[in-house]
């Protein structure tokens, strides 16, 4: 079992919303923060950092709408100074990432706390379905709105 300062990273996000809670309305809110995206010039975070591209940005909007469809509770979304775009959950036994450069495909890591394997996808093509490996870690993760 890991320690509990061994999970560093984002802060963690909202706690789940219930069987009727804002699914949509949370995507929303990270469809906001990714279009905003698209305001950024270079050196965008005063070390260099490039802009995500405009594919990219498509990308993860096209994403977001494909995770609401899965019923996955709302990510927090964060920028890496290379322009890749993040969609992250961090709750106090998981830690998800998708990651997002613009290139038609989408990659993800995911960790448990426990002894369970970790969850690596790359190069997973956007407009394909979620891998079963995927929505298992979701599932068994407590990411699925209602569970």
């Amino acid at each position: 079992m890991m320690s509990d300062d061994s999970f560093s990273g984002p802060p963690p996000c909202s706690p789940p919303p219930g069987p009727t809670g804002p699914v949509t309305a949370g995507f929303n809110r990270g469809r906001l923060e990714v279009q905003s995206y698209s305001d950024l010039t270079n050196d965008w975070d005063g070390s260099h950092g490039i802009p995500p591209s405009q594919r990219a940005i498509d990308e993860s909007m096209n994403l977001l709408s494909q995770l609401v469809g899965l019923k996955v509770v709302e990510s927090e979304t964060m920028l890496s100074n290379d322009g890749e775009i993040g969609l992250y959950w961090r709750t106090g036994h998981c830690y998800l990432e998708i990651g997002v450069m613009g290139d038609g495909n989408w990659g993800a890591y995911g960790i448990h706390r426990d002894e369970r394997p970790e969850l690596m996808t790359d190069d997973h093509p956007i407009d394909d379905t979620f891998p079963e490996d995927f929505v298992e870690f979701v599932r068994e993760a407590g990411l699925l709105s209602g569970t």
